[in-house]
Parts: C-alpha cells; structure tokens; sequence
C-alpha cells in the first residue's frame, strides 16, 4: 500500500518541554566509565574553552589544564588507564591569565598559546625535550576594549601556525566598548608572526574565532566567529524595553586564498542582520578537511526566548571554497538544548567529529543544566553522510564542562571534561576515548550511500521515495531555511512539496543517516 503524505511549508509549531533526568547511557563504542585523570580535594581544576588535547603519532595522549591559578600538563600512553607529567611548562605559560590552547604538528611538536597579559599573548613550542621559541605577541590597540578574552592555535599540515583571538569583552555593552577577532600567522616555526584584524567594519561586538587547519595542506582557509548585528544595549532580550531580541547574533566569517597570508571580506554564514524575527547563530566550530571541504558547525538559540531550551545544533559546509553554502542541516534532537559546539577532525578516515553539550537530563537542580556530551561524524566528499548520535557521557544528575577532544593518526577519538561543581571548576578532570579504531557508523553499511532513492530530482512537486534497505527507516525533512517541516517514524513513499526551493532529506534507520538534497522548481 501506499502511503500518501502533504508537506506543510510552514514552521512547525513544536512543545518545548523540559526533560527529566534520564538514563540514557553510554553508547557502546565509547568507555563505559571515563577515567579520572586528575583529581583535587578541592573544586579548582577546570579544561580549557579552546582545544586543549593533542595527540602523538605513537598514540600518547596529552591534557593542558588549570588547577587554581596555574597552568599544568599531563600525558598517557595507555588509553588513559595512567597518567605522567612530561616535565614543566615555560613559566610565562604555568603562570597564565587563561587556559592554555595546544595543537601538535605531524614531527610531534607541540604549540601552545595563552593569555599572558592583559594586552599580550605568549605562544611557545615544544620539540619533544625543551619549549622553544617562546614568543609574546601584543595587541595593536590598549583600550578598554583591547584586553585578550579568547585564544585559539591550530597548525597546518603546511607547518604554519595560525592563531586566532578575541580582545573586549563580548559582555560589555558600556558606550564605546566593542569586542574584535583577530588573527596572526607564523611560518617560521613561531620565530615571529605577523596579525591582521578579522572583524574589519564592526560596529558592534564579535567574539570567539575558532578554525581547525590542522588535517589540511591547502591554502583556501576560514575562521568563523559571531557577531551581534543589532547594537541593543543587553545580551538578554526584554520585549517590553523594544528589544526583543537581545543577542542578534550572526555567524561571520573571513576566507583566505594564500594560506592566511592576507584575507577577503568578512561574509555571512548564518543569520540575517539586525532583524528582530531572526534566532540567534552562536560560537561557530570551522573545519577545513585533506579535500578543502569547508565545514561549520554553530548552534541556533531561537529568539524571543530565554532561556532556550530548544537550541539545536546547525551544519553547513562549502565544496567550493566558500563560494557556495549547503544546508543547514540540524544534527541535534528537538525539545533538547544543544549547544555549545566543539569539533575534531579525523585525518585518517576523514570524518569530521561534532561533539555538544545535550541537557536532555535537564531537571530543578537551580543553576545546573544537568548535562552530558553527545556526537556524530560526518563524512562529507560532496554530500554529507552523517552518523547517529552517540552519548559519550552519562553523569545524571551532574553538569559537564569544559570540553575538548582530538583524533589521532590511530583514527580514535579523544575526549576530556571536568564536572562544574563551582563555577565551571571541579574536583576531577575525566578522559575517555572511542574503544575501537574503527569508526563503523557510516562504512560499515553496505551500498549506504543507496539506503533510499527519490525521484523524480528535481521535481516539480511529487516526489517517489523508494527504500534499498530491510532495515526501518524513518525520514526528516528540513526546508530551505533548515527548519524540519516533516517527519515520520514510518517510511513514506509518496510525498507532494508545493513550495519552490531546496529542501534536505535526512533518512535514518537507526545507527545510519543518509542526507540527500533534493531541489523542488
């Protein structure tokens, strides 16, 4: 029989609910228990909020961290099971005002870099025996909205060094205090390095540049950040003082065609200026893949409302440079906040990592989101394959923070957090990892790519949608904006779109997703 179903163009109106602790589990290729790596009597030990893990081509895994007011290092090589100290760090970098950001190349050498002083940050190299090339790097401009805020490394397959920041606090909104991005390049092993404003032209407050270069040799590069776009004075929306959208946050970004060497102007990712009908893009994750894809993760918090308890995690990726934008594609649950994005990058197998913070547990505890971490990967050589979700965590009741994670040459995932007991700090800083190499989620599917077949494509409004499988498949479906405007746990044949404009179809049979883009004239 067939099953006949009319699509809807409109937003579906979907219940927020609140969600009650949950069991979900850990799913089964991740460590049952996460190890503790480091523990504290007292609540001082916190992660890093930029990448803070690198891996060695021998597979040792190594942590930058902070307990109390100093910087500190560990290392293991047996999967977390025992952890050494590699020695110490320069005393610039212990003594840090921020965390510290690490990345390594493929000799094994470790880059750091840190906020050193309120108008400066310090950068150094690890050659395996002693840090070298130690370097201060200072802001251009010392005002008010100068002081260093955010910092992120990441080195290229190139040997180039490339290092983003944030000066101002995005928090802010006194007259004449605005947040800017900033960018330097070194390719001299950080001998020197030379910077350049990314945020050219704002006019209000850009905040969190993040980029991962680091399985990548080309020179086709983009950093991403957010924007407010709306100039109100409060980060918090409040419709009775005529801003009802508080943040009006977009998604920028800069492309560089020379390897960083110099940048085109600062484009539009997600968002649509200062428009009050708009949600708000936030913390953008930007990776560029072996292949030069461009992929860019952000989370969307839905405007006119605060709290957001339905924020969503959004992919869109370029395979022209950025020239052209696809998607978005929504790859978190609805009715769930998902938020606060971090990325990793396999080079090996090339698949993408998005790992979030998932409040499905979310409960009455005041002040704890009560939240756990949850990922896909995506491969992506011209249309995305996205796996299933997997939890990585199940700490009940208990908040994860501070998340970072790395993927060896070895082809396994790293991950590390700390549970917030005080103000983001805890008393353990936890390690786990992906038990197998494998990553079998999307190859292990014979003919994947041929779980369903739709025609006509384009169409003109009927669609036939044919199932390659045994399996159970269910279906989504997003229209051009990435809102879903149809979903069914039961496969449907036959569907009919009255709209013009390019819809994503995201087909499921459980642990498998196929995404297939399908163009209605």
């Amino acid at each position: 029989m067939k099953l006949t179903a009319t699509l809807l163009l409109g937003v579906i109106s979907l219940y927020q609910s609140i969600a009650q602790t949950t069991i979900h589990g850990i799913d089964p290729d991740w460590y049952q228990n996460p190890k503790a790596a480091v523990t504290s009597a007292t609540y001082n030990l916190k992660g890093a909020e930029a990448n803070c893990v690198v891996v060695k081509s021998d597979g040792t895994v190594v942590i930058f961290y902070k307990q109390g007011g100093q910087n500190k290092w560990i290392q293991s090589s047996d999967g977390g099971n025992t952890w050494t100290s590699p020695g110490s760090l320069p005393g610039s970098a212990a003594n840090g005002l921020s965390t510290i950001t690490a990345d390594i190349d493929q000799d094994d050498n470790i880059y750091i870099a840190w906020k050193s002083g309120d108008f400066s940050l310090g950068f150094a190299k690890y050659n395996g025996t002693s840090w070298v090339n130690t370097y201060t790097l200072n802001t251009q401009t010392q005002t008010a909205s100068d002081t260093v805020q955010f910092s992120q490394i990441t080195v290229d397959r190139l040997n180039r060094i490339h290092l983003m920041w944030q000066q101002g606090n995005h928090k802010n909104y006194s007259p004449g205090i605005k947040s800017t991005c900033w960018y330097a390049r070194s390719t001299d092993g950080g001998i020197s390095f030379t910077s350049t404003l990314l945020s050219q032209g704002n006019t209000y407050h850009a905040a969190f540049p993040v980029a991962d270069f680091g399985g990548t040799s080309h020179d086709t590069l983009l950093i991403a950040w957010r924007e407010n776009v709306n100039g109100y004075n409060n980060p918090i929306p409040n419709p009775v003082a005529g801003y009802p959208n508080g943040w009006n946050w977009d998604v920028k970004a800069r492309i560089t065609y020379d390897g960083g060497a110099t940048w085109n102007n600062v484009i539009t990712i997600a968002g649509s200026g200062a428009n009050d009908s708009d949600d708000d893009q936030w913390d953008p994750n930007a990776v560029v893949d072996k292949n030069g894809v461009i992929h860019v993760f952000y989370h969307i918090y839905h405007n006119n409302v605060y709290p957001d308890y339905n924020a969503n995690i959004i992919y869109k990726y370029s395979l022209d440079g950025g020239n052209t934008w696809l998607g978005p594609l929504q790859l978190s649950t609805d009715n769930v906040r998902s938020h606060l994005i971090k990325t990793a990058y396999d080079y090996t197998n090339n698949y993408v990592w998005c790992t979030w913070k998932d409040e499905i547990d979310f409960g009455n505890i005041p002040n704890n989101p009560q939240a756990d971490l949850k990922a896909v990967y995506i491969k992506n050589t011209g249309t995305p394959i996205i796996s299933a979700q997997e939890y990585l965590t199940d700490h009940l009741s208990e908040e994860v923070a501070f998340h970072n994670f790395k993927v060896g040459n070895d082809g396994i995932m790293r991950a590390t957090y700390n549970i917030s007991k005080l103000s983001g700090k805890g008393d353990t800083i936890f390690y786990t990892q992906r038990n197998s190499l494998n990553t079998t989620g999307i190859d292990d599917y014979n003919n994947f790519n041929s779980m369903i077949n739709i025609y006509p494509n384009p169409t003109n409004g009927d669609v036939i949608i044919n199932k390659l499988t045994n399996n159970n498949v269910s279906i989504n479906i997003y229209n051009p904006l990435g809102q879903l405007v149809f979903t069914s746990s039961n496969f449907i044949e036959k569907l009919n779109i009255s709209t013009a404009g390019v819809y994503y179809i995201i087909a499921t049979d459980g642990r498998h997703r196929q995404v297939i883009k399908l163009v209605r004239q």
